[in-house]
């Protein structure tokens, strides 16, 4: 069941407000845009240990001179969901349509309906959502005939995945054949980003197998969560802008559980800018 889309606004870091925060028992997301000795990871694990909250104190760490992959916490679960919230974890990546623009915003648009269709066959064939799956399926004919023909025939995910198809067939007599670069090309960025983070330190964080950190799970039990961001603007911006996209499906989801929709509603949200 689907819960109410809830606003997420952000709020700029100040420690009097995460201080009275953690100290009244809510749930918040640190977003931090700096690194080094200017981050505020020090302050905000001590702030939840000085709290007695230390046990409900998470940390999620894109910085790749700082990190343990070998640390509890260190992925994050953002392709769960319905092919809907997974789509706009994956659009999110890109930066926002610019106004008046028709043109970005028809693409945005198109990759929405292509991901939603491909994500929606992956989960009625029964196969994982992946980076590294939606890159491999972006690439080539064979692999997106190969779902195709996994997907249970009579259902909405097969007939919504062959209309889409349809209208990327080199052949109306041949419908195995697919133009993966027509595919990509109306996926554009969001094809080179889902490449991007299928692969490295970023698919390590993002595309584990069995993440550590479901934000489901952490706005539930209105636990603390502190990630700091990659190096590089528009990367780090890029980041946050999937994790607060997963933040508002979570908030949603969680909203629709029996006793959620107090803990949904109280977990912040802030940013410390660099």
């Amino acid at each position: 069941m689907k819960g109410t889309v809830l606003s997420n606004p952000t709020q700029i870091y100040h420690p009097s407000e995460l201080h009275a925060r953690t100290r009244a028992g809510y749930g918040w997301l640190l977003l931090d845009y700096t690194l080094g000795a200017d981050g505020a990871l020090p302050a905000a694990r001590q702030l939840a240990e000085s709290l007695g909250r230390g046990q409900s104190f998470r940390v999620l760490d894109f910085d790749v001179n700082a990190l343990d992959f070998a640390r509890p916490g260190s992925t994050l679960s953002i392709l769960r969901g319905s092919p809907v919230d997974i789509t706009a974890n994956l659009v999110s990546m890109l930066p926002p349509a610019p106004p008046n623009s028709p043109g970005a915003e028809f693409y945005r648009q198109s990759a929405s309906h292509a991901l939603i269709a491909l994500i929606g066959a992956l989960q009625a064939a029964g196969e994982p959502v992946t980076m590294r799956g939606l890159s491999w399926i972006l690439h080539s004919a064979e692999a997106v005939q190969d779902l195709a023909a996994k997907v249970p025939k009579d259902t909405e995910a097969a007939r919504r995945l062959d209309a889409f198809l349809d209208a990327y067939r080199t052949d109306s007599l041949r419908r195995d054949l697919v133009d993966v670069a027509r595919l990509k090309g109306i996926l554009g960025g969001v094809s080179g980003r889902i490449a991007q983070y299928a692969q490295g330190y970023m698919a390590t964080i993002l595309d584990a197998e069995n993440p550590d950190i479901r934000l489901d799970d952490i706005v539930l039990n209105s636990e603390l969560l502190y990630v700091r961001l990659p190096a590089g603007e528009s990367v780090a911006q890029s980041i946050a802008r999937v994790i607060s996209s997963e933040l508002s499906n979570a908030r949603a989801r969680v909203s629709a559980l029996p006793g959620g929709a107090d803990a949904a509603a109280r977990f912040a949200k802030f940013e410390k800018q660099a």
